[in-house]
């Protein structure tokens, strides 16, 4: 099934980068970078290509409480009564495993309406307590009172394709759920070949963002096995980056304020190489995904997307022929900043 994306998915605040004179690349160019100069540098080979990207939870995500009109008329809350909260990861219902939203509906109708034990996860402590689903007066279907998500789907930017390990790096950041804004915890995804088709460019205040589609059917790219606080990462059996040569990666004690450039795909399937400038270096004591201050100075980047816009996360910023890192986040009151991850933040989630 073909499915369009405006923005990357949608609980996440993603951003990237920056710009001024740009260049076209076709994903199965070359990048104009040298190979490593010494044999136990580290080496990877750049990304910038969008991707679809699904995921699935291990359990079921409560993401908010509601209130359910009862066939009295009474406005009751089974959840909020039993202590759940948004960000709770519901794995079972009366003993029976709950890893979809259609399990865990099918279990509550089961009930009956009797007291029951459901078992739940909250910041990695499991936990027990009873609840009493209440029959509804909309739709005559017993439920708890909570909203709830097994599975979300977008697009986003590859950071890098290590081919000494066959894995891949994305985001810079983790995809969190926007109601609760804890960390997407997945059991399973995958990530597909996907085009840009538009972009909504960004303004002072309004952040723009990318519009793309995938097929959630279609070949699978490379499997994803962690979603962390510093990005997507997967194993991947090829380089579907089509890229043939790797460049080394800097240091963070080694980058300098100045000149630097990014990789993206905000049109179709190309990867452009876009200028831009490192603005600053943060504290150490600052979040990862917040280690650099970026600054868009292509005029064609900021043309066409108003600067930094959702989806770009994850393009690599590269200074001297190296990777020093990835676009994270972008500053709402000014689309042309925003923030970057080292690359040695992203190789040690």
């Amino acid at each position: 099934m073909k499915r369009k994306f405006c923005l990357l998915f949608s609980f996440i605040f993603s951003l990237v980068f920056c710009v001024s004179g740009s260049e076209h690349l076709t994903t199965d160019s070359v990048f104009a970078a040298s190979p490593a100069s010494a044999p136990q540098e580290k080496s990877l080979i750049p990304g910038g290509k969008c991707v679809g990207v699904t995921l699935s939870t291990n359990g079921v995500l409560v993401t908010d409480i509601s209130d359910i009109v009862t066939e009295n008329g009474k406005h009751l809350s089974p959840a909020k009564d039993a202590g759940i909260k948004p960000g709770d990861l519901i794995k079972s219902f009366n003993n029976q495993e709950t890893l979809t939203v259609s399990q865990l509906n099918s279990a509550i109708r089961s009930s009956k309406g009797k007291s029951s034990k459901l078992k739940l996860v909250r910041n990695g402590c499991e936990r027990e307590v009873l609840i009493t689903p209440q029959l509804s007066q909309t739709d005559k279907n017993f439920k708890i009172g909570a909203w709830v998500k097994d599975a979300a789907s977008g697009i986003g930017t590859v950071t890098f394709y290590d081919p000494e390990t066959k894995t891949f790096a994305a985001l810079g950041h983790g995809i969190c759920d926007s109601e609760t804004g804890e960390i997407f915890n997945i059991d399973t995804g995958n990530i597909f070949s996907s085009s840009i088709v538009s972009v909504n460019k960004g303004e002072k205040g309004i952040p723009g963002e990318l519009c793309g589609i995938f097929e959630e059917d279609g070949p699978v790219l490379g499997e994803i096995t962690n979603n962390e606080l510093s990005g997507i990462f997967g194993t991947t059996q090829e380089n579907f980056l089509k890229n043939v040569n790797r460049v080394p990666i800097m240091k963070r004690k080694d980058v300098s304020l100045g000149k630097a450039y990014i990789f993206s795909n905000i049109e179709g399937n190309k990867v452009e190489k876009f200028d831009i400038e490192i603005l600053r270096i943060m504290p150490n004591k600052l979040s990862p995904q917040k280690g650099m201050v970026i600054k868009i100075t292509d005029q064609n980047l900021i043309n066409k997307t108003g600067g930094i816009v959702r989806g770009m996360s994850g393009s690599p910023i590269l200074q001297n022929g190296k990777i020093v890192g990835a676009v994270t986040h972008v500053f709402v009151n000014d689309p042309t900043r925003g923030y970057g991850i080292f690359i040695e933040d992203m190789m040690t989630f």
